[in-house]
């Protein structure tokens, strides 16, 4: 299975007014919950360096 932009944001948690009000913080910790979600962030990481 691999995981295109959209799937990778549904991934991605938005944490609304922390750390302060107005910003939102993006909360990528769920990401990590899925061992082929986080295979293939590292290596698109990887590549892009």
């Amino acid at each position: 299975m691999t995981f295109d932009q959209s799937n990778f944001k549904s991934l991605i948690r938005p944490v609304i007014d922390f750390p302060k009000p107005g910003v939102v913080f993006r909360d990528i910790t769920p990401l990590f919950q899925s061992p082929k979600a986080t295979r293939q962030v590292i290596t698109a990481s990887c590549s892009a360096i």
